[in-house]
């Protein structure tokens, strides 16, 4: 058997054992359920997305999407019951985009993937220059994974070249720098919970690790969930303080509690409404819908939340 052939039974065999594990979840938090509603397909122009990325939300009616594949970024507009495309923004600065953020006035944080760096773009869609927080000669330069804000439009990084998470003030000052543990060395997300707590989210272990407003280093939260979950990479906060983590492999929505308990999972592998292929990113709207980063079929699932 070669090598790729090895893989992808490695793969399938761990899919099977996360579809095994997921009803038993379920049956325990039968109340608690992501409902499929009619997903985004295609831009203002009727062309199709390809293979997007990540999706953010400014916590109101926008949503902006990393339609990774053909190197743009497309916004969205929650009207009622209906989802307006806006014009599509193209910048030769960010043509391959796998992390985005929204602030509260609409303006967008987007990771170029080829370049590790962040740019900055207006809320009428130009190129507004690069985040450039001001490195420590002893750490060096930074590699940003990812990026998220908190209730004050603050923006924090995940610096995997220098295992910390920081956090940027005016003039992208650095403000405060949170050390990743050592040891563990995939963490692939971040998010804010409202009280100012920062997790971040390693993939390989599966695992969560939070820092609360003012720890200067990560401590693990709760046990790894191995059993649960197969490659965790993106997650989001809703309303009610509940966490939505995308497994990746696993193609499926883990939930977990404001208690941080795993309370279901939801999804699995398809490609019919409410069904997904590795899902990369997620976020919240103001009225509750949670988009999805369908990345594999090639669109953003759209559900709400019922209990």
């Amino acid at each position: 058997m070669s090598g790729r052939s090895k893989l992808r039974s490695r793969i399938l065999t761990c899919l099977a054992a996360v579809a095994l594990a997921a009803p038993g979840l379920v049956q325990a938090a039968a109340t608690l359920r992501i409902v499929a509603q009619p997903g985004i397909y295609f831009d203002k122009e009727g062309n199709g997305l390809t293979r997007p990325e990540d999706v953010a939300c400014d916590g109101k009616a926008l949503v902006v999407v990393a339609d990774t594949g053909t190197g743009r970024l497309l916004r969205y507009v929650i009207d009622g019951d209906r989802i307006e495309a806006q014009p599509e923004i193209a910048l030769p600065q960010v043509s391959y985009t796998i992390r985005l953020a929204v602030t509260s006035a609409g303006e967008i944080y987007a990771l170029d993937g080829k370049t590790r760096r962040v740019a900055r773009v207006s809320a009428t869609g130009e190129f507004a220059g690069w985040v450039a927080p001001t490195d420590d000669p002893a750490t060096g330069p930074s590699i940003i994974r990812a990026i998220a804000l908190d209730g004050a439009d603050r923006p924090y990084l995940l610096d995997i070249a220098n295992a910390r998470v920081l956090v940027l003030g005016a003039g992208d000052r650095i403000e405060r720098t949170i050390a990743l543990p050592a040891g563990a060395h995939s963490f692939s997300d971040l998010a804010v919970r409202g009280d100012g707590a920062v997790l971040a989210l390693e993939t390989v272990e599966r695992r969560l690790y939070v820092a609360k407003k003012d720890d200067t280093e990560f401590a693990p939260s709760g046990e790894p969930m191995k059993a649960d979950l197969y490659f965790p990479t993106a997650m989001a906060f809703d309303a009610a303080g509940r966490l939505f983590i995308a497994d990746e492999y696993g193609s499926g929505i883990a939930i977990l509690g404001p208690d941080g308990t795993l309370r279901t999972r939801q999804s699995g592998m398809g490609w019919k409404e409410g069904r997904l292929r590795y899902p990369s990113g997620l976020c919240f709207s103001g009225s509750g819908l949670l988009f999805v980063a369908d990345r594999e079929n090639d669109r953003i699932a759209v559900f709400s939340v019922a209990e």
